[in-house]
C-alpha cells in the first residue's frame, strides 16, 4: 500500500482541504478544535487522530497520572503528587520508554536519574527542587554493566498497561515512562505520558507508523475519535 502525506494548513478550513482519509494533528487551540470539529460533522467516516479532548488530558500532569490509577493493574502506580514537583523514587538509573501505535508497541531501556542516598531522601522529605534533578541529570545514571543487565520489565504487564492506557484514555498514539521502585523490584510506576512523541528512536518506527496509518484507513483500528 503506497502512503501519501498531505501537509494541512492550520490557517484554513479543512473542509477546503484535502481529500483524505484520515487526519493526524497535534495542535491544541481553540480555532483549530472548531476547524477539526467543523469538518468531522461533515465527515463523520473519516478517522481523526487524536481528539482534542483526549489530547488536553495528557497535557495536565495531574489529570495525566489519575489515569494510570484508575487502571488497577497489580505492581503499578504513580509517584506521589504535590503541588511543586513529584515525589523522587530510586529506579536504578532506567527509565523505560513504551511506544504505542494502535496495536503494536515496544519498549525499550534509557539512561535515566541516578539514585541518591535514602538519607539525603529523608532530608527532602521525598521531593527534590527542579535545580537539582538536573544536577543529578548532568551526572548520568544507568551506567557501565549495570545498565545492559538491567531486565526489562514483564511483557504481560507492559501490555496490560498499553492495553488499559489505550482504553481509558482514547488514543492510538503516545509513549510513556515506567521505571521500577527501587524499593521493590516487583513494582513499577508511570512517571510520565505523552501524545504523539517522537517514534524516531522506537525500533523499526517507520513500518510500525506505516503499518498503524493502514490499519487506520481500512478501518482495523477504531480511532474512536469521532
Amino acid at each position: 500500500m503506497a502512503l501519501f502525506l498531505t501537509k494541512i494548513d492550520p490557517t484554513k478550513p479543512l473542509i477546503q482541504q484535502g481529500p483524505f482519509d484520515c487526519i493526524l494533528h497535534k495542535l491544541y487551540d481553540s480555532d483549530w478544535k472548531q476547524n477539526l470539529q467543523d469538518f468531522a460533522s461533515r465527515n463523520p467516516n473519516i478517522p481523526i487522530i487524536a481528539s482534542p479532548e483526549s489530547i488536553d488530558i495528557l497535557r495536565n500532569r495531574i489529570s495525566m497520572l489519575e489515569t494510570v490509577s484508575k487502571l488497577k493493574i497489580n505492581n503499578t502506580g504513580v509517584p506521589k503528587q504535590i503541588t511543586i514537583t513529584e515525589e523522587f523514587v530510586n529506579h536504578g538509573g532506567v527509565v523505560f520508554k513504551v511506544y504505542v501505535a494502535g496495536k503494536y508497541f515496544r519498549c525499550v531501556k534509557r539512561k535515566s536519574l541516578p539514585d541518591i542516598s535514602e538519607e539525603k531522601l529523608v532530608n527532602l522529605k521525598g521531593s527534590l527542587p527542579f535545580s537539582q534533578v538536573s544536577n543529578l541529570a548532568a551526572a548520568g545514571g544507568g551506567e557501565g554493566c549495570k545498565f545492559e543487565k538491567t531486565e526489562m520489565p514483564p511483557e504481560s504487564l507492559v501490555k496490560e498497561l498499553v492495553e488499559g492506557l489505550k482504553e481509558e484514555l482514547r488514543l492510538n498514539l503516545f509513549n510513556f515512562d515506567v521505571i521500577r521502585d527501587g524499593k521493590n523490584k516487583e513494582n513499577y510506576l508511570v512517571i510520565d505520558i505523552n501524545y504523539f512523541p517522537g517514534y524516531a528512536k522506537m525500533p523499526d518506527f517507520e513500518s510500525v507508523i506505516t503499518d498503524f496509518l493502514r490499519d487506520v484507513v481500512h478501518k482495523d483500528i477504531n480511532c474512536g475519535d469521532n
